[in-house]
Parts: structure tokens; C-alpha cells; sequence
């Protein structure tokens, strides 16, 4: 005897079915908005947003891969040092929008390669940029992203300004000097715009991708001005870059490395000389979307990350 299917109980069972799924569809509709909410909580999404803004400074490192990009935001003040990779578009603009910032004062590409200059584009679209810098070295660029940069700043009547070493923006309390490029390199990391950032009795050294080639200049120049309590580590803890030398004119207390975990990046040496100083080491990899140092006259500092 064959056993053939009921059509009719098919039939209704498909009905149920379809009856389920409209009320489930219907329920994430009405509901979408609390359960976002509570996912945010749960995840613990907007928190670090909120805890650093209970702090004069903060400044966030994105988890973007190895590639750099820095967000200062110190009262009505906004700096951004380079804008990551291109592939990360929107974690740069997450940021900005979560802290409810419309204009960057001063946007610093520190020299133009792809994991440094690949969300420019897009906070230029949807912010108001004062001022954009960058080395000497980008005028020689001639990569397809650097000419679309370029074009995204024209189109939004946003000027660019070559800088090197020597040059100071002032901004109240904040202070930014550039140590380096005093020239420009062959190698294109070594024309990396370095910043000595000030904020009363803060300080912070930002080597963008500069070499130890790089860094022997600086010393050679600038030596008693190295000292910072947070050093935003070279070239995404290569092994290229934070020679011993670097390390102990800065004697940093903080070390945050950009990187994205390789078998390469950060070099395993870098890493070693830096816990040798004694400093405390943080990773952009380790945290799911950014790690922010934190700093007010009578708190100090802290290191928050994603994880808090």
C-alpha cells in the first residue's frame, strides 16, 4: 500500500506556519527599538561613550585592523589623526555620531598610505572639517585613493595644508607640536607626521608609521621634549619601529598599539622592550571597538576599553 501525503493537512500546517512567522515579524516590529536598546546594554555598546565623556580628555583608538586612526575630543575640541582602512568605513563615523560631534577641528592625515587615509572621505561628506593637514611627502601620491581624498576635500571646500617639523596648533589648553618630517624620506612611513599633544599636565607622543630611521632624527632634535605619559606606539608594534632609544626618552606609563593580531603585527621585540620599561600595554585587537584613554586633573588617567 502506498502512503501518499495529505494535501489538506499540508496545506494547514503551511498556514500556521505562515501565521507564526507574520506574528514573530510583527512583534520584532513593534518591539525592534526595546530590543536594541537592551542588545546595546547587553553588548555594552554605548557604555564606554558614556563613561569617557565624565572626563575632560578623551582619546579614542578604533579597533580598525592594522591601521591607524585617533579621535581627541577635549570639550568643544575635536583632533582626528588619520582615518584607518577603507573597509572600516563607518566605525569612524560610529564614533563621531556617538559623541554627537558635527565639526573637526583639525583633521591630521599623517601620511598617505591606504590604513591611514581610507575614511577621509566619508567624514569629509558628513562633517565640517576647519582645518586638514598632512606631510610633504603626500604631494608626490598619486594612488587612485589619495587623488579621491583629494577631490572629496575640493568638493566640500575643505583646503589642505602641508606641515612638518617645527609647526604648533594651539587650541586653548590643547597644544599639538610636530616633530617630524624635517624632510622628506624615501620610505613613505618615514614622512609620518609625529605630534607631541599637550593638555595641562597630560602629554601624549603619536608616531603614526615612523621607522626607527625616523625616530633617530627626532631624537637627535627633539630629546628632552619626548617625555609623555601615553605613547601611541609606531607602526602598529612593528619591529621597524620603538627602538630602545625611543622608549626611554619617552618613559611612557601607557603604550596603545593599532594593530590587528598576525603573525607579524606587533613584532614580539616591540612588545618586550616596551613591558621591559615597565609601561602597561593596551591593543586596539584585544577590544571590540575601541580603546579610549581618559584624563581629568583629579583623576588622572585611565585606559578604558569596550570590555568595561
Amino acid at each position: 500500500m502506498s502512503l501518499k501525503p495529505d494535501s489538506k493537512k499540508i496545506s494547514k500546517a503551511l498556514k500556521i506556519i505562515a501565521v507564526a512567522l507574520a506574528t514573530a515579524i510583527l512583534a520584532i516590529s513593534i518591539h525592534y527599538s526595546e530590543f536594541f536598546d537592551w542588545a546595546k546594554t547587553f553588548l555594552n555598546l554605548d557604555s564606554i561613550y558614556e563613561k569617557s565623556n565624565n572626563y575632560p580628555l578623551a582619546i579614542y583608538s578604533q579597533n580598525i585592523g592594522n591601521g591607524g586612526c585617533s579621535l581627541i575630543h577635549c570639550g568643544q575640541t575635536n583632533i582626528l589623526i588619520d582615518c584607518g582602512l577603507e573597509k572600516f568605513q563607518g566605525n569612524v563615523c560610529q564614533t563621531l555620531d556617538a559623541l554627537a560631534i558635527e565639526t573637526i577641528d583639525l583633521a591630521v592625515l599623517t601620511h598617505p598610505d591606504s590604513d591611514h587615509i581610507g575614511n577621509f572621505g566619508e567624514v569629509a561628506e558628513n562633517y565640517c572639517i576647519s582645518k586638514f593637514v598632512t606631510c610633504e611627502y603626500s604631494k608626490q601620491d598619486s594612488s587612485v585613493l589619495y587623488e579621491s581624498l583629494v577631490n572629496d576635500l575640493e568638493k566640500n571646500n575643505v583646503s589642505i595644508e602641508y606641515i612638518g617639523s617645527g609647526d604648533f596648533f594651539d587650541f586653548g589648553d590643547i597644544s599639538l607640536k610636530i616633530l617630524s618630517p624635517d624632510k622628506i624620506y624615501k620610505q613613505s612611513n618615514d614622512n609620518s607626521i609625529v605630534i607631541k599633544f599637550q593638555y595641562n599636565d597630560f602629554s601624549a607622543l603619536f608616531m603614526g608609521d615612523a621607522s626607527q630611521k625616523a625616530e633617530g632624527d627626532i631624537l637627535n632634535h627633539f630629546y628632552n621634549e619626548l617625555s609623555a605619559d601615553v605613547l601611541y606606539v609606531g607602526h602598529h608594534g612593528s619591529g621597524s619601529s620603538t627602538s630602545q632609544k625611543l622608549i626611554d626618552a619617552v618613559s611612557p606609563k601607557y603604550a596603545i598599539i593599532q594593530c590587528q593580531d598576525s603573525t607579524y603585527l606587533p613584532n614580539g621585540n616591540t612588545i618586550r622592550r616596551l613591558m621591559n620599561s615597565g609601561c602597561s600595554i593596551y591593543r586596539t585587537d584585544e577590544v571590540m571597538t575601541a580603546t579610549v584613554c581618559v584624563y581629568s586633573p583629579n583623576d588622572g588617567i585611565h585606559i578604558l576599553s569596550h570590555s568595561e
